[in-house]
């Protein structure tokens, strides 16, 4: 027999008299386990009870034949749980193996192995068909069925986070089989071949029998939900480490992370959002979701920028609480009334606005944050730019044969504008739009952490400490910055930064700034840079706007300009995990995939760039879930 540490042969009841070499099979079946026993009985016991009561009323069963029925549904039940538990077992054991509660069964401390576990299940499913032998053929239909629902549990804990509801499914049929023994059927119409499939439906639908079964069905299908969630909350750390899916660890995960958002704890709220997402798409039928993502979604985008160019959102937002009439608004807008009351019923059902009455509408925080420039502009530049770039995207993948896009003057972009230019020239050739652009990208990380706040990534210890002014008396150089918000923020959070905060951009930028916090200089980054032996250098977003070749031209212009042992390199990008990115990961790659045909990288991606470089990749410093990183590198001797 088999041992695991921490093991214990079971001495208690019938294990007391049987061989050792039973005791793995009589484990297999939960022998040692009574309430599991019970969990699965009950139910027999369910579906006895209202057999005998169901009109019309069984009166010829006797109080002996009564307790002869509970013993052989007792007996039925041994080996009917038997059959499934071994069969479970032998499906999960591998991740029993990780789960310290379920590591000391049979199968997974090697006291029985796969094939003898396969052969004990089938030696079990004959001995079910001797006992259940005495019935007709609808009571083995049922017990048939009964068995698949439950093979089936173990399967779904691989692809769904809601096996619960399937094994409420399977522990809860007994009414049906208990019923068919009794002659009182509830789905019996269902067998009767003699009629057509619907109207063997109807006459289920019809009959109040199956009704009163259905009722108490359900009853007991909420009931082994939420039985197996709380059961399951014991083995919820090892099930997660293990990859078992369920709802108990969704909710703990749900539970927890809400613990963590209301603490503030970093991270937290991305990981609440993912859950949230997660649950929702688990719930979601097929049909809904391609609703969803082929109709709701690109109405929205479309009605918020419709409502952009209406000032619908200013509208709302200065209505404040009381709200505003679609009549009243729409002759703000200059609309007509039946046309804005379609758009705010469907903002309305996406939540980006709020409905008080009918056709009576106010403001949300949403809705107000889309009122401001910065938002507003994101929506133009969205659905104008980027959403005609992915709308051709099927198109442009076709005609390529589908090749990955690698030209940043050939691809999807210059297919959807019919332009030879490049996104940001293209941009720069068309001022109502850059300047939408360079306002998306001020809202873009609005109330997201930057990389110098608490908890990301350590400055004091990184940066502020080994400052050496000796070496040079710059801190910083923010080469990219745009307009210097990066710099405002980082010395406005950390006061104390010795040294100078140095802005490097296009001279046009440049020649528009001015401010005390920084000193602003003109600067190429494809050209040597001239400010020598600073404490650390920070791009920010720069490197995924261009190819690997470009990158590896732009960091070999940083090189020579950082001293040894001392500079550091300072990456402020998107780091694409290698397993579940979060949706604005991914959505940002393909974003920059659309417009410049580049990419947002791996961890592996990054180093491998910097090797060519000649930096080291240090440390990767991340929010979880977070969208951005910030990489630390160094030069490489």
């Amino acid at each position: 027999m088999g041992t695991a540490e921490g093991y214990k042969r079971p001495t208690h009841g019938i294990f007391r008299i049987i061989p050792n070499s039973w005791v793995p099979y009589a484990e297999l079946m939960r022998l040692d386990r009574q309430s599991g026993f019970l969990a699965f009985y009950w139910h027999y016991l369910i579906g006895l009870g209202f057999s005998i009561n169901a009109h019309p009323l069984s009166t010829s069963i006797g109080l002996s034949k009564l307790c002869f029925l509970v013993m052989y549904l007792g007996l039925w039940t041994t080996v009917f749980r038997g059959i499934t538990c071994t069969w479970n077992d032998n499906l999960d054991q591998a991740f029993d193996r990780q789960v310290a509660r379920c590591r000391t069964r049979p199968i997974p401390r090697g006291a029985v192995s796969t094939f003898q576990a396969h052969l004990f299940t089938m030696a079990q499913v004959a001995a079910g068909a001797c006992i259940l032998s005495p019935f007709q053929g609808a009571v083995l239909t049922h017990a048939t069925i009964n068995g698949i629902l439950l093979f089936i549990y173990p399967l779904l804990k691989r692809f769904t986070d809601f096996p619960q509801v399937e094994l409420g499914f399977g522990l809860s049929y007994p009414v049906f089989t208990v019923a068919s023994m009794l002659g009182k059927d509830p789905l019996a119409p269902l067998f009767d071949h003699s009629i057509g499939f619907s109207a063997r439906l109807s006459k289920v639908a019809e009959s109040s029998l199956a009704c009163s079964a259905g009722y108490l069905y359900v009853a007991g299908v909420f009931w082994c939900i939420i039985f197996d969630t709380v059961y399951a909350h014991q083995d919820y750390e090892d099930d997660l480490k293990a990859g078992v899916r369920g709802l108990a660890a969704t909710l703990l995960q749900l539970q927890a992370a809400s613990v963590s958002y209301t603490a503030k704890t970093p991270g937290a709220r991305e990981k609440l959002i993912s859950l949230s997402r997660d649950l929702i798409s688990n719930l979601e039928l097929p049909s809904e979701a391609l609703m969803r993502m082929g109709c709701a979604e690109p109405a929205a985008m479309a009605n918020c920028r419709i409502a952009t160019d209406l000032m619908i959102f200013v509208h709302l937002r200065d209505s404040g609480g009381t709200g505003i009439t679609t009549k009243d608004l729409a002759a703000k807008c200059g609309a007509d009334p039946a046309l804005i009351s379609r758009i705010m019923k469907h903002l309305a059902a996406m939540n980006v606005i709020s409905q008080k009455g009918e056709d009576e509408y106010c403001s949300t925080p949403l809705a107000e944050a889309l009122a401001e420039v910065k938002y507003r502009d994101g929506i133009i530049f969205l659905h104008d730019v980027a959403g005609a770039s992915f709308r051709y995207l099927p198109k442009y993948i076709k005609k390529t044969s589908y090749r990955l896009p690698a030209d940043v003057t050939n691809g999807p972009f210059q297919a959807a504008h019919k332009t030879e230019l490049s996104a940001y020239s293209w941009l720069d050739q068309n001022p109502p739009y850059i300047q939408v652009f360079n306002n998306y990208m001020s809202g873009y990380r609005a109330g997201k952490p930057a990389w110098f706040d608490p908890g990301f990534y350590p400055v004091a210890d990184r940066l502020i400490k080994g400052f050496n002014s000796n070496f040079s008396s710059t801190f910083i150089v923010d080469i990219g910055g745009g307009k210097g918000h990066d710099l405002i923020e980082l010395k406005l959070k950390h006061p104390s930064i010795p040294g100078r905060l140095i802005l490097q951009d296009r001279p046009a930028l440049i020649s528009t700034l001015r401010s005390s916090d920084f000193e602003a200089m003109s600067h190429d980054f494809f050209t040597a840079q001239p400010i020598k032996h600073a404490r650390a250098y920070f791009l920010h977003s720069i490197l995924h706007n261009w190819s690997d070749d470009d990158c590896i031209r732009i960091l070999q212009q940083l090189r020579p300009a950082m001293k040894l042992g001392y500079s550091r390199l300072l990456l402020n990008e998107i780091v694409v995990p290698r397993r579940h990115a979060a949706w604005p990961t991914t959505s940002m790659d393909q974003l920059m995939l659309v417009l410049a045909a580049v990419q947002e990288r791996t961890e592996i991606q990054f180093a491998e760039l910097l090797k060519q470089a000649g930096f080291n990749l240090v440390k990767v410093y991340s929010y979880e879930l977070g969208q951005e990183s910030l990489i630390e590198a160094e030069v490489d001797e």
